[in-house]
Order: C-alpha cells, then structure tokens, then sequence
C-alpha cells in the first residue's frame, strides 16, 4: 500500500515522465494513455492511498519508481505530457 500524500497534479507529472500522455482533461480528473493503457487520475488535492495503488498497478509502476519520478518533477522545468 502506498503511504505517500501526493495531489493528483503530482501524479500527472510523474505519470507524464513515465511515458504517459496526457489524452483530454474534464471536470474533475484527467485521462492518460500510453500504448494501450488508459488512466484516469482525479484532480484530488491529496490521492486516497487505495486509490494511488491502483493508479500504480494500472501504470506497472512500483512505488519506488514514483518516488523517483516524483524527485525528477522536482527537477524538470518542462514535463512534456500533452498530446
């Protein structure tokens, strides 16, 4: 289970990095893709943990890795995310 108190902002960025794309933003939440995965994040100012584990498994990425992902946010001026 992932113990991290992250926004759904965050998580974009770093699902962005990870080769994500954004595909279309709504009220709400907003749809990535990346080949033939499809994630939904809501734009939550904190992501319940259950939540963020699910999110995680639909990305095949460990917690480890978004931690990682989420220090290059930190560094990146630019994520290239949109289509």
């Amino acid at each position: 289970m992932a113990d991290l108190s992250i926004s759904g902002a965050e998580c974009v960025e770093a699902l962005c990095l990870a080769g994500f794309r954004v595909r279309r933003r709504a009220a709400g939440h907003t749809v990535l893709v990346r080949e033939t995965r499809m994630l939904v994040v809501p734009d939550a100012l904190v992501l319940r943990s259950d939540l963020l584990d699910r999110i995680l498994a639909e990305a095949d990425l460990s917690v480890d890795r978004l931690i990682w992902l989420l220090g290059e946010v930190a560094t990146e001026k630019e994520i290239p995310c949109d289509l």
